[in-house]
């Protein structure tokens, strides 16, 4: 069997992931856009996505419920990244009386990931 990437209609093991693939936050640099934080256990992922289409010849029932469990796991990954960036992004003005050119600069950080967040949700 090929891999997912190969077969059409089907995305990669870590490709639900991409939009929120790096982890700087956003007070890194001032010019720097906000990345969310890394989704965890990729590699791991990778692996069991490779199981689950090896064992589907010998058991497709049980092949299907290991990938919705795998795809629940990521979902989950998404989702508290997202709510961690959300975060990352809300202490970043909520503090000590911010001056103008932080909050212009977190303003930016919130537009870029507004745009990785609609550009996800396009792909869906």
């Amino acid at each position: 069997m090929g891999s997912a990437a190969a077969e059409p209609g089907l995305a990669g093991p870590d490709d639900a992931a991409a939009p929120f693939a790096s982890a700087a936050s956003p007070a890194a640099e001032p010019g720097s856009a906000p990345e969310a934080p890394v989704v965890r256990g990729g590699t791991s992922r990778s692996t069991r996505w490779q199981a689950i289409q090896s064992m589907f010849v010998d058991d497709p029932r049980s092949s299907l419920e290991l990938a919705a469990g795998l795809i629940n796991d990521s979902v989950e990954s998404i989702v508290m990244s997202v709510k961690e960036q959300q975060h990352s992004l809300r202490s970043a003005w909520q503090g000590d009386d911010p001056g103008t050119e932080e909050l212009r600069t977190t303003l930016r950080h919130y537009r870029t990931f507004w745009n990785r967040l609609e550009d996800f949700s396009r792909e869906t």
